[in-house]
């Protein structure tokens, strides 16, 4: 039978194979489409939503685009990557930002064999605190330990991150401040050769010196100490554990001491006009607090509380005393440092500007108050010089 001149067998067997052709070429868009239909009815996740799939090249990212057959997902380096429905709904999908907007990563560290489970969870929860990103998240960070390698003890910090768009450099802020908190407490990473070792080190600037706490020796207070003066107050300082959520020091409470946080995070707090707890600030590894009372016998003027266990170094008045009554001059570099504070606390706290422009008279009035606290001799006094 014939049709058009053509054989009616030959035409059925070509429309059939071009049919085919056309269904497969039809068959990923229908799919992909049917897709769609499913993920508008279920909206298991939606746009401005954090998302990956399992096992599938595509990176995770952010959503932000859906149609009927594809979702459009924008990387944190900014690409943006087109994703066909059908992979959606034929492979388990990740959504990290529900039920909540939080995403949680997590940092393997090798560690030392002899760091205690206590010293790794202050070095490791303080590096994550002192990110404000991270620590004033509800959901707190843990340390947990993964496994026990040939060169130490791998631990994992997991913490929560508010933005996953800004994750790599969440990740970078507390990768260094492990570093710092590890160089703070006198710990090296375990590794296999003297380049890596060297490539950890924060800086070159501070050669230890025997007998010297590297911590005392770093501090701006005693920048102008020798290296004696440094062995006497290392060897008069006393270093004591400052357990999470008690007050090490509380405003308005008198004292002769300086501390010296060697591990984990504190935070300070000022009472605010109705009595409530007004926090102004942290304090990071290798920084001081507790100057004025220490140098002038002012009663505390802030609350400071660790926000996990920590390490702090004490060092008392009689140390400083006995260093003063022999060099009655370093009244003046003291006095230097403790303007200089006073006139970064007065910036943060919209204090009145006149104490911070008149540096030079705060420092004077600092000098002599220094020379009457520590009840320096009168004839040793004169020693004491400012130059402006």
């Amino acid at each position: 039978t014939y049709a058009f001149g053509q054989s009616l067998t030959q035409l059925l067997t070509a429309s059939t194979v071009v049919l085919g052709v056309i269904g497969l070429a039809l068959q990923r868009p229908i799919f992909d489409a049917f897709s769609g239909i499913v993920l508008a009815l279920q909206r298991p996740f939606s746009i401005g939503d954090w998302i990956g799939i399992t096992n599938d090249p595509a990176p995770f990212g952010r959503v932000i685009d859906m149609n009927w057959r594809t979702v459009h997902v924008m990387t944190a380096n900014e690409v943006v990557h087109v994703i066909p429905n059908s992979q959606f709904t034929s492979a388990d999908t990740k959504i990290y930002t529900k039920p909540a907007f939080f995403y949680r990563d997590e940092i393997a560290v090798t560690l030392p064999f002899n760091v205690t489970t206590q010293q790794g969870q202050r070095i490791l929860l303080g590096a994550a605190n002192q990110v404000e990103e991270v620590g004033n998240l509800p959901r707190k960070s843990i340390v947990t330990i993964s496994e026990y390698s040939d060169r130490g003890i791998v631990w994992k910090l997991l913490y929560w991150c508010p933005d996953p768009g800004r994750l790599p450099l969440i990740r970078f802020a507390i990768h260094q401040n492990i570093l710092k908190n590890l160089k703070y407490a006198g710990i090296e990473i375990p590794v296999a050769t003297m380049n890596i070792r060297r490539a950890v080190e924060l800086d070159d600037d501070f050669a230890e010196i025997n007998g010297v706490d590297p911590i005392i020796q770093r501090l701006s207070l005693f920048a102008t100490l020798t290296v004696d003066e440094l062995r006497y107050l290392s060897s008069h300082s006393v270093s004591k554990l400052a357990v999470a959520g008690q007050p090490l020091l509380r405003e308005g409470e008198t004292g002769d001491s300086l501390f010296v946080l060697c591990e984990g995070l504190l935070e300070v707090s000022k009472s605010g006009a109705n009595g409530s707890k007004v926090a102004i600030g942290s304090v990071h590894p290798g920084q001081f607090f507790g100057e004025r009372t220490f140098l002038l016998g002012e009663p505390r003027s802030a609350t400071v509380v660790p926000v996990i266990d920590a390490i702090v170094i004490e060092i008392s008045k009689n140390a400083m005393s006995s260093l003063l009554q022999a060099r009655p001059e370093l009244a003046t570099s003291l006095a230097e440092v403790l303007a200089e504070r006073h006139a970064l606390t007065d910036a943060k706290l919209n204090a009145a500007p006149s104490l911070a422009t008149d540096a030079d008279g705060l420092m004077d009035k600092m000098v002599e108050r220094i020379i009457v606290f520590f009840e320096i001799k009168k004839q040793r006094s004169k020693s004491v010089s400012h130059s402006k």
